[in-house]
């Protein structure tokens, strides 16, 4: 056993024991400032990297999972049952999220005779209506007629919107557009035969109603391309059927 004698002197054990506590306590207060610093630096790596994860996700397309309802959705235009179709012709049903009718841009606007595009630079779906001429069908007793409203030249084709009125008390099916004729001021622009019209059967128009229907001139059937479309239009046509 040790003994310490002392009178005002700390004994070296005592000395050395403290020292020991002194460099203790460094230590820890060495490992915790650099905790401090290891802790803020990888919280500053970890935020650096959710925004570097973040900004694309922001900027580039979104995906959303959602359940989509068939409920055999229809639709109609002035009475008018109406099938929106892609630009291939394949028909569209339209579905329902979360309580809100999603109907297709392209089969839509085509009955309402509106010009739809697609821009894959910007996502913009492209709508304009500055191609109508008359949006409103006009009747001929006792016949059926062709009205324009939409007339347009797309890749080297032109094609025209029109109203087919049945101005009888009956019914009238079979729609046999043997010749169609589009002239401006200059002449003949377009001229063609177009046979029985069809859609989900031959189409049918009901007593003193009306379809809407697109007709394309291609080949030897358009006459000029590039004509003023600008001024004033007018359709002649040909027309067998039945009532």
């Amino acid at each position: 056993m040790q003994t310490l004698v002392y009178t005002g002197c700390i004994p070296i054990a005592v000395i050395r024991i403290k020292w020991e506590q002194h460099l203790k306590n460094q230590r820890r207060t060495k490992m915790k400032k650099l905790n401090s610093i290891k802790w803020f630096t990888l919280g500053v790596m970890v935020t650096i990297l959710m925004s570097a994860l973040v900004i694309p996700a922001t900027a580039a397309n979104r995906q959303k999972q959602a359940t989509l309802y068939y409920q055999d959705t229809k639709i109609t235009l002035n009475g008018e049952t109406v099938i929106p179709k892609d630009v291939n012709g394949n028909v569209i049903e339209p579905f329902v999220i979360d309580g809100t009718t999603y109907l297709p841009v392209r089969g839509i606007a085509d009955a309402l005779g509106v010009k739809v595009e697609w821009s894959a630079a910007t996502n913009t779906v492209i709508l304009e209506t500055n191609r109508s001429i008359d949006h409103v069908p006009q009747f001929r007793t006792s016949a059926i007629n062709i009205n324009l409203y939409e007339v347009w030249y797309e890749n080297g084709k032109l094609h025209a919107r029109a109203f087919i009125t049945n101005g009888f008390n009956s019914t009238a099916s079979n729609i046999n557009v043997k010749d169609l004729k589009i002239s401006n001021s200059d002449g003949i622009i377009a001229e063609g035969s177009f046979g029985i019209l069809k859609n989900a059967t031959n189409a049918t128009i009901a007593p003193n109603g009306y379809i809407t229907w697109v007709f394309t001139f291609s080949g030897d059937a358009l006459k000029v391309q590039n004509a003023d479309l600008t001024g004033h239009l007018r359709a002649e046509s040909t027309i067998e059927y039945k009532y």
